[in-house]
């Protein structure tokens, strides 16, 4: 299940989406770019997006974005 898969990406509880936990507050960042992500109506786009953000996240601390 989807949710799961992200609650368990997460460290939080599945019930956490459910009833609006304040366990979720520390990711707002995560929620929003999931959002946005859900914006992404053409593959290539999305192609390009997770492509920046692995290059973001193999980025040495103090590159670009720091």
């Amino acid at each position: 299940m989807l949710l799961a898969g992200v609650a368990a990406a997460l460290g939080v509880p599945e019930a956490a989406f459910r009833d609006g936990s304040a366990a979720l507050a520390e990711h707002a960042e995560t929620a929003a770019m999931l959002q946005a992500w859900q914006g992404l109506r053409h593959r290539a786009d999305r192609q390009e997006v997770l492509a920046l953000a692995r290059a973001l996240a193999l980025a040495p601390p103090g590159g670009p974005g720091q």
